[in-house]
């Protein structure tokens, strides 16, 4: 037995709905694929449980074809850009300024409280006053607010600071989404 008949038998033809999942074409069984040997492995599925509203056809040589439709045709998943929009980040322009890093006038990424003048700036422009963007070679660098010698390690997370970020985001996302609604 087996799909094409007994050993000895001539082989049977598949029912006109059989499509091949190694090269995603009729006429022949899995086990009599002409281009098993060329497919290096490369199995095709039927998008079982996927709605076709969210497929798309492709060509037979597009790298992105993961499934075969019953009648054929190359399929992949439709990417929906409106499934992503509430993890988009918020319009940061928007942002007032006392959220902003005095040194790169963006949104505070991380705040840090400066000790020399009791500010804040963002972690990537402190890493980058340390690691040379400014520093002098002959001693600390300089705090780009008060021009006083910046000790990093003396810096801390500026928790109030970003709770209020965190806060403006979470506001600014809310009011996006109910626009969108």
């Amino acid at each position: 037995g087996g799909p094409g008949g007994a050993p000895g038998e001539g082989l049977r033809p598949p029912p006109p709905s059989y499509i091949c999942h190694a090269c995603g074409k009729g006429g022949h069984f899995i086990e009599h694929c002409p281009n098993r040997s060329r497919m290096d492995g490369k199995r095709f599925l039927q998008p079982t449980g996927i709605s076709e509203a969210n497929l798309e056809r492709v060509s037979a040589d597009d790298p992105t074809a993961k499934f075969i439709t019953k009648d054929g045709h190359w399929v992949r998943r439709r990417v929906d850009g409106t499934a992503f929009a509430s993890a988009a980040p918020a319009d940061e322009s928007t942002a007032p300024e006392e959220l902003r890093c005095p040194r790169c006038k963006k949104l505070f990424r991380d705040a840090l409280g400066l000790p020399c003048c009791e500010k804040s700036i963002c972690s990537p422009c402190l890493d980058e006053i340390v690691t040379g963007g400014g520093a002098d070679d002959d001693g600390p660098p300089e705090c780009p607010l008060c021009e006083e010698p910046l000790m990093a390690d003396e810096c801390d997370a500026d928790d109030e600071m970003r709770a209020k970020v965190e806060a403006w985001r979470q506001t600014a996302r809310s009011k996006r989404e109910r626009e969108e609604a």
